[in-house]
């Protein structure tokens, strides 16, 4: 604990009272008035008095105990929304003592306003509350706690600072999704019935050896046990009961735009973390990966609902970078890393700079993964479309913005026509987009 004094605002003001009544005691020569002889002794009297309460209101203050000071705060915060913070103050002193608190919250947090005061009395514990609210994710670590104490007399303020150690991860806003907005995905996940039963017959995952059937063909016998059994025996097969998902998501520069208070490479971890809500509760694998990012991480997919819990951990405090996006090197180490057959969502903000590479980077991808290319689009570029133009500054920016969407059009019909699926949205919209592509395509079988 470290503390320091300091003179209040009621010591400042008897100090600025006998300095004036000091001038005013000097000037009255210089302006002829006889000075009496009893105010120059007064005037010395009330500086010592003055001087020893000060100096006794500071012994008293220093011999004042400590509160204890206790924090409770949650080890995990949701990004962008108010939590409560409680701070538990314990007096152990003889008397009542107001005491003014202030918590050091780190940087990249916001929070109420401080200093908050409590009055703490003898042997009780007393609580005070604020919100926080964080800005950024991540890791974050509270070290200190400051109280300011009052002297008995009030002439000086000690400010302690108490070394007060509390530490907390601030995930991705996946906690407005619970409550009711869950229950919603829920039940329009049941109403839709797009959880996929498996077809018998001809699909790539081994179910049972039967009798065989009028409609079987002639590569399903299984010849070994048809000769054991000694009348015709067939394979059959079911499709894939469960499939795998893997969120590709680029970390670099282009995803540091900004619309609101989430950039958009928050959006994109929310709507991944939306998606694959809903692909666990289908029984599909979830799996990510990132590129353009400090150090580059891959989660493997898999299955249960311990996989949520495990995906955030891995992305919570992943932050944007100002790396360009690599998109060949990024398809190269997916497919070195997953070779099962997968629906690889991939998400970025295509510019209309792009060149061929991505083209061919995609559709080396889609010969062995299915592929949904997701292109964030910035919102002010709509408003701009949208607004009227009333000068020429106007009709600059609105001719710019209308060329910068007609190349980025253009960039996105060639990869429609090369077969690549792609999505155009606004972050905002990115999850329920993401949610209705996935949906659609497992209740057409296409997953």
């Amino acid at each position: 604990m470290t503390s320091t004094l300091k003179p209040s605002r009621r010591l400042l003001g008897l100090t600025a009272a006998l300095a004036a009544l000091a001038i005013a005691l000097g000037a009255l020569p210089l302006l002829g008035i006889g000075r009496p002889k009893l105010l120059s002794p007064i005037w010395f009297g009330l500086l010592l008095g003055l001087l020893f309460a000060a100096l006794l209101d500071a012994r008293l203050l220093r011999r004042l105990p400590t509160p204890q000071v206790q924090r409770q705060l949650g080890s995990k915060l949701p990004l962008s929304r108010w939590s409560e913070v409680r701070l538990s103050l314990q007096h152990s002193g003889r008397h009542p003592c107001r005491v003014g608190v202030f918590d050091h919250v780190p940087a990249g947090i916001g929070c109420d306003s401080f200093p908050r005061t409590v009055t703490l009395q003898p042997g009780y514990s007393s609580e005070l509350s604020y919100r926080l609210r964080p800005l950024q994710r991540g890791h974050f670590r509270f070290s200190a706690c400051e109280l300011q104490l009052p002297s008995p007399l009030g002439l000086w303020q000690d400010r302690r600072l108490l070394e007060l150690t509390s530490e907390t991860r601030v995930y991705p806003d996946f906690a407005r999704l619970h409550g009711a907005e869950l229950m919603a995905v829920d039940d329009w996940l049941s109403q839709l019935g797009v959880r996929q039963q498996p077809r018998r017959g001809l699909g790539t995952e081994f179910h049972q050896l039967r009798e065989f059937r009028d409609g079987d063909v002639l590569r399903q016998i299984d010849w070994k046990a048809t000769s054991r059994k000694r009348t015709p025996i067939v394979r059959e097969y079911q499709d894939e009961r469960d499939q795998q998902i893997i969120f590709l998501l680029d970390c670099g520069r282009r995803m540091r735009s900004q619309d609101g208070e989430l950039a958009h490479f928050d959006h994109a971890l929310n709507a991944s973390l939306l998606l694959a809500y809903v692909a666990l509760r289908q029984g599909d694998a979830v799996g990510l990966g990132t590129f353009a990012s400090a150090q580059p991480r891959f989660l493997p997919p898999a299955k249960g609902s311990a996989q949520l819990g495990a995906l955030l951990n891995t992305v919570y405090d992943l932050q944007s970078t100002q790396q360009p996006a690599d998109y060949a090197t990024a398809i190269s180490q997916l497919l070195a890393r997953q070779k099962r057959r997968a629906l690889v969502v991939l998400i970025s903000n295509l510019r209309d700079d792009e060149d061929e590479e991505l083209l061919a980077s995609l559709k080396r991808l889609g010969r062995q993964h299915l592929v949904l290319l997701a292109s964030l689009r910035e919102e002010v570029l709509d408003r701009l479309r949208r607004q009227p133009v009333e000068g020429f500054d106007q009709a600059l920016t609105y001719c710019g913005t209308i060329g910068y969407l007609n190349a980025r059009n253009n960039l996105h019909e060639r990869l429609l026509a090369h077969g690549v699926p792609l999505l155009d949205v606004r972050p905002s919209e990115l999850g329920p987009e993401l949610v209705s592509r996935y949906l659609a395509w497992k209740k057409a079988g296409v997953l």
